[in-house]
């Protein structure tokens, strides 16, 4: 039953005659508010990637009933197939499936798409032109990976790496983690992107589902209030250069340093991390 070994402890202490009473009434609050959770975000990112709107939307009624829900359905349910046409190494016929099924079952008005970019119209007839990243990089960066599945959960390190691509080709960004909505099964995820402007215009480039939007767009899919950090990657590599980044993302945790960046840069220089020599620049 508890696979968990948090959980097996919980199950322990409860079934322990001498425990205090009120460290059981805590531990019976936190369990089944976990569980809780679990099961509907497991529920919810099935239903929602599988377009089954009607149990979306009672599964999102059940539990957040003063919320927008049909908003929130639409909004994830554009982003997985976001995520699906950007799966680039596939036949577009294959990409725009997901597309397709959500104009059949009126989540979004319309689309059109290429190889490179797809341009959604929304029910209150916004439109949202996604753009396909690896088809904008060279051999430079690690495209092949990027067209795959292969670029799923490594949004941390592979953001810095984009970043510093950026920045030797001279486009300047930030490098920018917070909570975003996706329906996983643990809730809320933390999630690094990169940021930069063009034209007057704000993008986000995301590395996990390979692609380019305006940040307007991309913040009203995700649920983004204000970002955890950001950080500037001129800065950054100015300061540490990319071996010595992801020697200290292996030492505290990726998730640690790109939260806490600013907070731990002056111990990070004290402790054997330097400014970059003129010949790694």
């Amino acid at each position: 039953m508890f696979k968990d070994p948090e959980l097996k402890w919980f199950y322990k202490v409860l079934k322990d005659k001498n425990a205090p009473t009120d460290l059981k009434n805590r531990i019976s609050l936190y369990y089944l508010k976990e569980a809780k959770n679990r099961k509907f975000n497991i529920e919810l990112a099935y239903t929602t990637k599988h377009c089954r709107i009607k149990k979306a939307k009672r599964l999102l009624n059940k539990n957040y009933p003063d919320g927008d829900n049909e908003l929130y359905f639409e909004e994830l349910s554009i982003y997985y197939a976001i995520s699906l046409f950007n799966l680039s190494s596939l036949p577009l016929k294959n990409r725009t499936k997901e597309l397709n099924d959500l104009v059949k079952n009126k989540i979004i008005k319309s689309f059109t798409a290429t190889t490179e970019k797809a341009v959604i119209t929304r029910l209150d007839g916004s439109v949202v032109e996604v753009k396909t990243l690896s088809k904008m990089l060279d051999d430079m960066f690690d495209v092949e990976t990027l067209s795959t599945t292969k670029r799923l959960g490594k949004c941390h390190r592979k953001t810095i790496a984009l970043c510093n691509y950026f920045d030797q080709i001279g486009m300047f960004s930030n490098i920018v983690t917070g909570l975003v909505k996706d329906g996983h099964e643990d809730g809320d995820v933390l999630h690094t992107w990169s940021e930069f402007e063009q034209k007057g215009i704000e993008y986000v480039a995301d590395y996990t589902i390979n692609a380019v939007m305006p940040k307007k767009d991309y913040y009203k899919l995700r649920h983004i209030t204000k970002p955890l950090c950001v950080i500037n990657s001129q800065e950054l590599f100015k300061t540490f250069n990319l071996k010595q980044i992801n020697s200290i993302s292996d030492s505290i945790d990726e998730k640690v340093f790109l939260t806490n960046y600013h907070k731990i840069k002056p111990d990070l220089l004290k402790n054997n991390f330097g400014k970059v020599p003129e010949k790694q620049k």
